[in-house]
This record gives structure tokens, C-alpha cells and sequence, in this order.
């Protein structure tokens, strides 16, 4: 989560940017948004977590006709 955070605050421009261009902060922003979403996809797998009944319980039900 770190680099996540440095990377977004560096592409919102509340970090220095390290000499990188737009374009490179905009790449390893997605880079890391994709690093902590396969952590977090391999984490619940090995610990029999059902992410898509977890995702509805948490966020879907508040939404309207959601189911909870």
C-alpha cells in the first residue's frame, strides 16, 4: 500500500515527482493499482475468501434493490 499511496500522491502532484514526466506517473500508478489487486486477489484465496460474496455484503447491498 505504500507505493501505492507514494505513486498517487506523486501523480496528484503532492509529492515530488523523482524526475519522472506525466506519462511515467501515470504508468506506475497502474502499476501499482494492479500490484495491490493481485496481492489482495491471492490473499483471499489462500485464505477461502469469496471476494464476489464479500464485495456484495460490504458495498453492493447499500446501494438501491441491493441485496442486504
Amino acid at each position: 500500500m505504500g507505493e501505492l499511496t507514494q505513486a498517487f500522491l506523486m501523480r496528484t502532484g503532492q509529492a515530488r515527482h523523482k524526475g519522472l514526466c506525466a506519462a511515467q506517473r501515470d504508468a506506475a500508478y497502474r502499476a501499482e493499482l494492479a500490484d495491490v489487486l493481485c496481492h489482495v486477489l491471492l490473499l483471499a484465496r489462500r485464505h477461502g475468501v469469496d471476494l464476489a460474496a464479500e464485495v456484495d455484503r460490504k458495498w453492493l447491498s447499500r446501494l438501491p434493490g441491493g441485496s442486504g
